[in-house]
């Protein structure tokens, strides 16, 4: 299989699944290189197109990775060609002109112009949303919850008139696991739980690549630190230039406009 990958803003390749393997085993790739091969629509981190590239190759291929031997084991495709920061596609090298020290193909210039009139940092892949759209997603979340907390409640409504402190805290407990599994299958699937379907709104890795269920699951237990001091991790992203609450701080993510 033939891929090319990203390396100093510049397009290399082609090479093997073998030797982007020993790319990856030699350290001169990573997980977060852009990679790309004939059918996929766009360049997409290692990790996300082929985890399995990182595991490690034979030790003569690594060695060789390692020491940078320059023979024909890693051909380059040549200096032509460059990556617009603004659509992350590689261009023309003709097709490229630098705008406040980025670099933007022609077809890129107009809006990265517009966009820094608007004051946006040049080269800006997403449009951030901000703290009062997601508040309105999680309000929204919330209604869609509802029926079932209600119902949890009225199952457990004798024991919870009784003051049962068992019963209270048996509610709590299910009420708090309801909305991590909420959070972790929606986020995790789709990028967006439905109240942020709904506003237009999703939540994506740093290089706009899906979480997965990991990473959801994550994010979801980073919100309880978020929930638990007074609410400030969330108002965070209303300070932040990227409109990063706390626990997208601490999982490096980023809640951006569909």
């Amino acid at each position: 299989m033939t891929w090319y990958y990203a390396e100093n803003n510049a397009q290399q390749g082609p090479v093997s699944d073998d030797q982007l393997r020993a790319l990856a085993a030699g350290g001169r790739i990573n997980g977060q290189t852009l990679v790309w091969k004939d059918g996929m629509a766009n360049w997409t981190a290692l990790e996300q197109a082929a985890p399995h590239l990182l595991a490690a190759p034979a030790p003569a291929m690594a060695a060789a990775a390692a020491a940078g031997v320059p023979d024909q084991a890693f051909p380059a495709l040549g200096p032509e060609t460059a990556l617009c920061s603004s659509c992350n596609r590689f261009k023309p090298l003709d097709q490229i002109v630098m705008i406040a020290g980025q670099r933007v193909c022609a077809d890129c210039k107009q809006v990265s112009l517009q966009r820094i009139r608007q004051g946006e940092t040049p080269g800006q892949r997403f449009r951030f949303a901000g703290f009062w759209i997601r508040f309105v997603a999680v309000v929204l979340d919330g209604i869609i919850l509802m029926p079932i907390s209600v119902g949890l409640a009225i199952y457990l409504l004798p024991s919870l008139m009784g003051a049962d402190a068992g019963a209270q805290l048996l509610y709590q407990i299910a009420a708090n696991i309801l909305g991590l599994a909420y959070k972790i299958f929606f986020n995790g699937k789709y990028g967006a739980t439905p109240g942020k379907m709904v506003v237009g709104i999703r939540v994506v890795r740093q290089d706009g690549s899906s979480l997965g269920f990991g990473l959801a699951a994550g994010r979801a237990l980073a919100e309880i630190l978020s929930g638990i001091l007074i609410g400030i991790g969330y108002l965070i992203a209303a300070f932040d230039a990227e409109k990063r609450s706390l626990h997208d701080r601490i999982c490096n993510t980023r809640v951006i406009y569909k």
